[in-house]
């Protein structure tokens, strides 16, 4: 009888503290929590979310296992789970090999043109992945997947194979560009400084024939970390510079601006700043044509924009050190803002339409090794920003029980939610030992908004 009145109690506890694991917290609900598995009984990890993507009217994320705490060979490698509705739970879509680290980036690109620049009768939507190869045990290459809706799989195409070596190959960035001179709806992937140019292609797996030669090759030793279209000219950034993508038969890019992150900065593969991300364009409140909002990383955070009618020249939108120590009084370490992108969003409530981005934030006091929270930034029309806290919510796997970076947001693209539901994921390792820390939250975007 003892015994059976001791089972009970421990079945009520676990019963209590799972119940406490699902629950929302302050309008905020767990969507994913990485450590557990599929209806079909794939198992799914990840240290990372490293995008939310729609596509389909499915929300799709990449998973990324860098610092895993055990070990890549005896892992498994990166994943790409998708939500196919409000009230399924995430499934695995695909299962990279083990020796693919991160899910790099993840875009759902729309084509309307073939290669010759020729109308298609109907645009060709397609999701497209960049990986990040670690190159072991097998020799590395940068490669691109994309999905095939059609057959429920996904076709990898290797832009650039490395020799047997200490190589690694990530592409960090997807974008997407009508030429104005040809005609011609590209696709863009990067390794490096090394863009690599694609367009539709029926006949060939993944619908995306990629030209065997790059179309530009910098001599950066950073990565691509965004493309960027702005008054229908494309931009990319690769620290530390912007470039421009200069149209027609035979395109070239040229450097529109230099910029500096902070003294003693190292390259990004040493554990330095990226440089600037989330390249956006915005209405020019001053006059005609657009801006380009971009965020700069590190210890002299900033969010700036690039006038390309004024010799683009780059002004200062957010002081982001002085932003949080008004916000918290506290000094500022280290600021990573917008990892890749900033998320357009209407107020419900004014119509306006706002700028969401993600960030990992570190100061004085407000220290993601001493908080479980993590926060994200809204931009308003009037060039103001408000900061805004996603709180953890307790989950029963033991995994560290912080957030530590929202990298990630995206709008429902379930009809149901009409647009009024918002979806954030991420941790950043941060050079940390991890596992099973990527996670997933919904809000209504009352809640995200702080009404």
């Amino acid at each position: 009888m003892k015994k059976l009145i001791t089972f009970q109690i421990i079945f009520v506890l676990f019963a209590v503290i799972f119940t406490m694991s699902s629950a929302n917290a302050g309008g905020w609900k767990k969507s994913y929590h990485a450590g557990t598995f599929d209806k079909n009984l794939n198992y799914m990890g990840g240290t990372e979310i490293m995008s939310l993507t729609s596509h389909k009217g499915k929300l799709y994320a990449a998973t990324g296992m860098w610092m895993n705490s055990i070990p890549l060979p005896d892992s498994i490698g990166a994943q790409i789970l998708v939500k196919e509705s409000p009230g399924k739970k995430w499934k695995l879509d695909y299962q990279t090999g083990k020796q693919i680290l991160r899910v790099d980036c993840l875009a759902s690109i729309t084509l309307g043109t073939d290669g010759k620049g020729n109308k298609l009768s109907q645009p060709v939507n397609l999701l497209v992945a960049g990986l990040w190869d670690t190159g072991s045990p097998l020799a590395a290459a940068a490669t691109v997947a994309v999905r095939d809706d059609e057959k429920n799989k996904w076709v990898t195409t290797d832009l650039l194979k490395f020799p047997a070596g200490n190589y690694q190959a990530m592409i960090r960035a997807i974008g997407t560009h009508k030429d104005r001179i040809t005609g011609v709806d590209h696709v863009f992937a990067a390794f490096a400084g090394i863009i690599y140019r694609g367009m539709y292609d029926s006949t060939v797996p993944g619908q995306i024939r990629w030209e065997s030669k790059p179309e530009i090759i910098k001599n950066a030793i950073d990565r691509l970390m965004s493309f960027g279209e702005c008054n229908g000219e494309l931009y990319a950034a690769i620290k530390p510079a912007i470039y421009k993508r200069i149209d027609g038969p035979t395109p070239a890019w040229e450097k529109v601006c230099e910029y500096t992150t902070f003294p003693g900065d190292k390259p990004s593969s040493q554990g330095g700043s990226s440089g600037m991300r989330g390249l956006t364009a915005i209405p020019n409140p001053k006059g005609d044509g657009e801006l380009l909002l971009m965020a700069l990383e590190g210890r002299n955070p900033k969010i700036v924009y690039l006038d390309p009618a004024d010799n683009n020249s780059i002004t200062t939108d957010l002081d982001l050190s002085a932003f949080f120590k008004e916000q918290w009084g506290a000094g500022m370490v280290y600021v990573l803002t917008a990892y890749n992108d900033m998320v357009s969003v209407t107020d419900p409530n004014t119509g306006e339409a706002l700028l969401m981005m993600g960030i990992l934030v570190s100061t004085d006091v407000h220290n993601p090794d001493n908080s479980a929270s993590t926060w994200y930034l809204v931009r308003h029309p009037d060039a103001t920003y408000t900061v805004h806290e996603i709180s953890y919510i307790f989950d029963l796997r033991g995994s560290p029980q912080k957030l530590v970076g929202t990298r990630t947001i995206r709008v429902s693209p379930f009809a149901g939610d009409n647009g009024q539901v918002l979806y954030f994921g991420g941790f950043d390792c941060a050079n940390r030992t991890s596992h099973n820390t990527a996670w997933i939250y919904s809000t209504d975007i009352d809640t995200a908004l702080g009404h």
